[in-house]
């Protein structure tokens, strides 16, 4: 079904109330509204599948209903707070998955309070309803007026919501306010205030000698010859064949339709797009053989239609095959990619005896920028980085200090490697490493004493600790397959689409 074909109706009319100002304490007591966005929203737009009661899945046996009020009541909180439309497919979607993740991790939540006999207080539950806004006025202070403005039936709703909610928040603010011992910032200080530079240089493909790769191209031409087309590209194979008849009719040039219905950059050009390479078409094309048809038609004659990547394309030649110019820089670019490719030997043996030779003459008393001066190789510098290889959010990591992302790739693959990084002596020059294909070698640089990172752990940590702690607690919620039953997907298509209407 089409998502115009339906109509979900979520009341986004209501604004929201300002909120009071609320302590560090009760933000720490209630965090986990925040993690299942939970925000009032009064009168609530409740919305009735024609089917009657739907169950998303389960959590220790105990139903996700939309007959539960605590789901429904999500559903249109989330709903108000959506940015986008939510009476679209892609908005309704993600409005009742969200509210039923949110009412999974309620159930899972207050389960475990069940177990540690939490219950909700009269007092903690009035705090609750005063804190969440519900009732505030305009200066966004609790207001009288609108509680007792507000029916008994309204009241009773956020009540029972609030008595599910406390217990769920206690056990969630029990998880985050579990405080980091000292020794354990002491230790995560530590990390913070090492911090190491690194230079390197990268052997790649480019380092190929471009004589051996004319030499390839000659005695493999096919990928490497050329031909001039012009192009015209529509949508649908039958809007390329109308197209087709209305040039050889004379109806239309080639330029004109290209400039009234090609949908490809070179319509602004009407058609022109010049030498395509063998290799190129052969890649842009959906049907291997139809790089093949292009170049064997003649100049002045149409190919196609044929289906590329980027709908069905009409090739004028323009210019017959020849090959490719093997002293411009870009085409030799293109046969070195080739080469690595299809004869993947032949370019890592070459790149393996460059770097041992390199590593060698290092090993011989030789300078490691001198060679690299006289080789060619670009000297990649690596800013002063903090050893990271769980990239924890509050040290630098290579993802942000290494430009050419060398050695960040080759410590994500192999973090073996940070020992070798921070364990060596200053100035030494590493083995080389192989990254998908390149060989980098790698110069150790100085240590250096990060004290601006390793001050604010000491204030940054224990809250940060909290929130993975929390999101820990969420994940771990929902991807326990043994207790949590997710049936969204499957129950939204079948029930929600179909069989949904406003009241």
């Amino acid at each position: 079904m089409a998502a115009d074909d339906k109509t979900l109706e979520f009341d986004k009319s209501k604004k929201k109330a300002p909120k009071n100002k609320k302590s560090i304490g009760w933000i720490i007591g209630v965090i986990v509204l925040i993690l299942i966005s939970i925000t009032f929203i009064l009168p609530a737009t409740m919305f009735t599948p024609n089917a009657g009661d739907i169950v998303f899945g389960s959590y220790n046996k105990e139903k996700i209903s939309y007959m539960d009020t605590y789901f429904q009541r999500q559903l249109n909180n989330v709903a108000a707070q959506y940015q986008g439309d939510a009476n679209s497919f892609e908005g309704a979607f993600t409005v009742w998955n969200q509210a039923f993740l949110s009412t999974a991790l309620n159930i899972a939540l207050n389960q475990e309070a069940k177990k540690a006999g939490i219950k909700a207080a009269d007092e903690w539950v009035d705090m609750a309803i005063i804190n969440s806004g519900v009732y505030n006025g305009e200066d966004g202070s609790f207001s009288a007026d609108i509680y007792n403005s507000t029916s008994n039936y309204d009241k009773s709703q956020v009540r029972d919501f609030m008595e599910r909610t406390v217990p769920a928040s206690m056990v969630a603010s029990d998880i985050a306010g579990v405080n980091s011992s000292k020794g354990e910032i002491a230790a995560v200080q530590k990390i913070a205030s090492q911090a190491r530079s690194f230079e390197y240089v990268v052997i790649d493909r480019s380092s190929y000698p471009d004589e051996l790769a004319a030499e390839y191209a000659n005695n493999n031409p096919q990928p490497f010859m050329q031909i001039g087309v012009n192009c015209i590209t529509v949508a649908t194979e039958t809007e390329a064949n109308t197209i087709l008849s209305e040039i050889q009719s004379g109806a239309k040039t080639f330029q004109e339709a290209a400039a009234e219905s090609s949908i490809d950059s070179y319509k602004e050009s009407n058609g022109a797009r010049g030498s395509v390479m063998f290799s190129t078409l052969e890649n842009e094309t959906l049907n291997a053989e139809d790089a093949n048809k292009v170049f064997s038609t003649s100049v002045g004659e149409i190919a196609g239609p044929i289906h590329t990547t980027a709908g069905y394309v009409l090739y004028e030649v323009t210019e017959a095959p020849a090959m490719a110019d093997l002293a411009d820089e870009a085409v030799l670019s293109t046969i070195k990619s080739r080469i690595a490719s299809d004869s993947g030997d032949i370019m890592s043996t070459y790149l393996s005896d460059q770097a041992q030779i390199f590593q060698d003459r290092i090993a011989g008393g030789e300078n490691f920028y001198d060679l690299a001066d006289e080789y060619g190789y670009e000297i990649v510098d690596v800013a002063a980085t903090t050893p990271n290889p769980a990239s924890f959010p509050l040290f630098s990591s290579f993802a942000s200090t290494d430009p050419m992302g060398y050695l960040y790739y080759a410590t994500y693959m192999d973090p073996s490697l940070n020992n070798s990084l921070y364990e060596s002596e200053e100035d030494v020059i590493l083995p080389t490493a192989d990254v998908s294909g390149a060989k980098i070698i790698v110069k150790t640089g100085a240590k250096t004493e990060n004290t601006s990172t390793s001050s604010l752990i000491s204030t940054i940590y224990p809250t940060l600790q909290r929130e993975m702690s929390l999101s820990d607690m969420q994940n771990g919620i929902l991807a326990n397959d043994a207790a949590f039953e997710n049936n969204f997907y499957s129950v939204f298509f079948s029930r929600i689409l179909g069989n949904t209407s406003s009241n």
